[in-house]
């Protein structure tokens, strides 16, 4: 049975919610200077970081969530964010109208604004960053023979019947969030999903909750089959 997240259970209020698409993309989209980015920050908005997953790990506004437009955007969107979240979006410059529509198409209509200029005018006032270590296949081999990394795996759980690294924790991405405070904060956690583009969602939500050692798998398990096998445990069944 597959599982199903908590996007497809908010059917019933986020129609109540829904707004026609030409008024939500008429209203001024406001971008926001770095200061008044900071300051709605700081009045409780959430960052939405929604640009691809190796731009985010090499430097984004620390507490930003980080959910790909080009993934299941909307799914994940619905799952891990209260459609009554204020949300300030970071996106690649030219793209700020697209998150808007994707959000608004499940919605969610409460887009404070956006970091005017992205993450280049964050970069260039020399503003402090964050940043997701990522580790390749061939990495990873050396890092769980001489790290203490507790492998962390976010897919869902028929994905792990089929196969899985060797010692690893499975928590599925659409559970984490209410799981998190059964995580000890101060381990070192090496998370991976299939591909990567989870993964790195679930990082930026746990150093978001104070997760101090979190780093990802550049390529997800597909990587590590191909190029670590020995890493991974396979049902031939």
């Amino acid at each position: 049975m597959p599982v199903v997240t908590a996007f497809f259970f908010k059917g019933v209020s986020v129609t109540k919610r829904y707004n026609p698409l030409e008024e939500v993309m008429n209203k001024k989209l406001q971008a926001l200077g770095t200061a008044a980015f900071t300051s709605a920050h700081q009045q409780g908005a959430l960052i939405l970081d929604t640009r691809a997953s190796a731009h985010f790990a090499a430097g984004y506004i620390a507490g930003a969530l980080n959910i790909g437009l080009t993934g299941d955007f909307a799914v994940w969107v619905g799952t891990l964010i209260d459609v009554d979240t204020p949300i300030l979006l970071v996106v690649d410059p030219g793209r700020e109208n697209e998150a808007v529509e994707q959000l608004s198409r499940i919605g969610y209509n409460n887009v404070v604004g956006y970091l005017q200029g992205g993450m280049y005018t964050w970069l260039t006032e020399r503003l402090p960053i964050d940043q997701v270590m990522t580790f390749d296949s061939s990495e990873c081999v050396e890092l769980l023979h001489t790290e203490n990394y507790t492998l962390l795996d976010v897919r869902n759980r028929l994905e792990v019947a089929w196969h899985r690294m060797a010692g690893s924790v499975n928590i599925p991405l659409n559970a984490l969030k209410n799981k998190l405070n059964s995580l000890e904060k101060d381990k070192k956690w090496l998370v991976y999903c299939t591909g990567g583009y989870r993964g790195m969602i679930a990082a930026s939500l746990m150093k978001a909750h104070g997760f101090k050692f979190v780093a990802t798998i550049e390529g997800g398990i597909k990587e590590i089959i191909k190029r670590a096998p020995q890493l991974v445990e396979m049902d031939m069944e």
